[in-house]
C-alpha cells in the first residue's frame, strides 16, 4: 500500500481481497484512531507522510511476523518432532537388554529365577487431549500397538536366558 500510495494510487486492496472503495475508509479509520495523518491527499495525488512511512514499515514487519507464526503452527501439525520424556516407576528391576550379556556369561545370577514379575503398566501422562502435539499422539499410538508384543518377547527371552544360565551352572 505504501508503494502504491507513493505512486499516487490506492488500489492495493486487490492484493488483500478488499474493494478499492474500502481502502480510503480503512486508512481514514486508522488515521482517526491514531490521531495522525499517514497519507497526504490532494485532488491530484496521494503521498505517504513521514509518520505514515514509519507506520507502514512496522505494519509490514508485523505482517511478516504473523505469517511466520502461522507457518510455525502449521508445521507443528506436519510431522511429529521434539523431545518426549518417558519414565517408569519400577526401579528395582534391570531391563533385560541391560543385563542380558551378564546373565548369559554368568556375571549376574537371577536370585529368584522362578519368581514371576507382575505385568508392567506404563502410563503416558499428558496435560490434556485438546491440542495434543502430533508427536505425543504418534508416540502413544506406537506404544499401544508395539509395546505389548515387545514386552511379551522380552519376558520370553529373559526366562529362556535364566533357564540356559541355570543349566550351564549345573
Amino acid at each position: 500500500m505504501r508503494d502504491r500510495a507513493a505512486n499516487g494510487c490506492l488500489d492495493s486492496g486487490a492484493d488483500r481481497d478488499l474493494a478499492q472503495e474500502e481502502i480510503p475508509h480503512l486508512t481514514g479509520a486508522i488515521e482517526e484512531r491514531l490521531a495522525v495523518r499517514l497519507l497526504q491527499r490532494s485532488t491530484r495525488s496521494v503521498s505517504v507522510t513521514e509518520v505514515g512511512a514509519a507506520f507502514f514499515t512496522h505494519c509490514e514487519s508485523m505482517a511478516a511476523s504473523a505469517k511466520s507464526a502461522f507457518e510455525v503452527a502449521e508445521q507443528a501439525n506436519a510431522k511429529p518432532s521434539g523431545r518426549l520424556r518417558v519414565s517408569c516407576p519400577i526401579v528395582s528391576q534391570l531391563p533385560f537388554h541391560a543385563c542380558e550379556e551378564a546373565l548369559r556369561s554368568n556375571r549376574l545370577v537371577a536370585l529368584l529365577p522362578d519368581h514371576k514379575l507382575p505385568d508392567h503398566q506404563l502410563h503416558a501422562v499428558y496435560p490434556t487431549r485438546r491440542g495434543m502435539v502430533p508427536a505425543v499422539k504418534a508416540f502413544v499410538g506406537m506404544l499401544a500397538t508395539t509395546l505389548p508384543r515387545t514386552m511379551a518377547r522380552a519376558k520370553r527371552e529373559f526366562h529362556e536366558t535364566v533357564v540356559q544360565a541355570r543349566a550351564r551352572r549345573g
